[in-house]
């Protein structure tokens, strides 16, 4: 499937096209608990994931985790990031997006294509994780993806700074860090941070006419 599609850059899903992280937060603060006191916004800045959340990590906390990462209702009606479908639109007429790779697993295929055709995003390939994979590893999992196949996939828009630490140090393509000032981390990587999708679709535009692709 992956060698069969155009050539150009992928694009990630859950907070880059989606607001997820909102519903994740709010179910773990409701049923587990907010010790520091932080709003939704306040966390999400602080920790970048709930896995990194220190008082998130019991077995139980766990286990409601998985079951959100399989609940194919938790996907249905998601909101979308605003202005995300009109400039991918915008971005797709000079630089392919050749398909969405998301961490989702496989058997919430159905939900995910209902609500990006809902809110007009394009009909391209949709690379997912194996079901049978779990719900841990995601970053180690997308990054063997764009490794391996990184003479079809140019690079991704992607909010998970975590993917860079995953790709091997010859990686040629470039992550366009959605949501992201800066990152000050040290790679051999080409990372470009972009704090909303005007910056996407600024800095893409940049490089597509360094290279002469418009």
């Amino acid at each position: 499937m992956i060698e069969d599609i155009q050539k150009g850059i992928a694009l990630d899903i859950d907070d880059t096209l989606s607001i997820t992280h909102v519903s994740w937060y709010q179910g773990l603060m409701d049923t587990f608990g907010n010790p520091e006191n932080l709003t939704i916004q306040e966390i999400a800045k602080k920790y970048s994931h709930s896995d990194a959340v220190p008082y998130w990590e019991s077995e139980e906390v766990i286990q409601w985790k998985i079951a959100k990462y399989y609940d194919v209702a938790g996907y249905k009606n998601l909101p979308i990031i605003e202005n995300a479908h009109h400039l991918v639109e915008r971005i797709s007429q000079f630089l392919p997006i050749s398909c969405y790779l998301t961490a989702r697993p496989e058997s919430t295929r159905e939900v995910t294509q209902e609500w990006l055709q809902k809110h007009g995003f394009p009909e391209i390939p949709l690379i997912m994780k194996p079901t049978e994979l779990g719900r841990s590893n995601h970053n180690p999992w997308k990054a063997s993806i764009l490794a391996e196949y990184e003479d079809r996939l140019l690079g991704i828009i992607d909010d998970n700074p975590g993917l860079i630490a995953s790709l091997p140090p010859t990686y040629d393509g470039t992550v366009f860090l959605y949501s992201h000032l800066d990152y000050p981390h040290d790679t051999t990587i080409n990372v470009i941070p972009c704090k909303d999708w005007d910056s996407v679709y600024l800095e893409i535009f940049r490089m597509a006419r360094l290279f002469g692709k418009i």
